[in-house]
């Protein structure tokens, strides 16, 4: 494990970063949404579909990390993302439910 690893990587934002990321969230739910049409169900977009939503949640928590904390993670590290979903939802008195794994 590297240095920057263990530390963790965050990077400093604010109100105008949280809506971006907010907005790039709402436009891969958009698309997983097209991509993921049920009427006529292929794998190929079924796959992306999926890969887009999960994108869509990494972009939503960065925009409440962003607007709670001042600060999101720039880490690959779960675990510390995590850790900052839980702390963005404790500065906004939010249970942190939906930070479970």
């Amino acid at each position: 494990m590297t240095r920057n690893q263990a530390k963790g990587r965050t990077q400093a934002c604010g109100a105008t970063e949280a809506r971006s990321r907010l907005r790039q969230a709402r436009r891969f739910i958009e698309v997983a949404e097209l991509a993921g049409d049920e009427s006529a169900p292929d794998p190929d977009f079924t796959s992306a579909a999926a890969a887009l939503t999960v994108l869509a949640g990494i972009a939503a928590a960065d925009a409440a990390c962003c607007k709670a904390l001042g600060m999101r993670s720039r880490s690959d590290n779960h675990p510390m993302q995590k850790a900052c979903c839980v702390r963005s939802s404790l500065a906004v008195a939010r249970p942190p439910w939906h930070c479970a794994s």
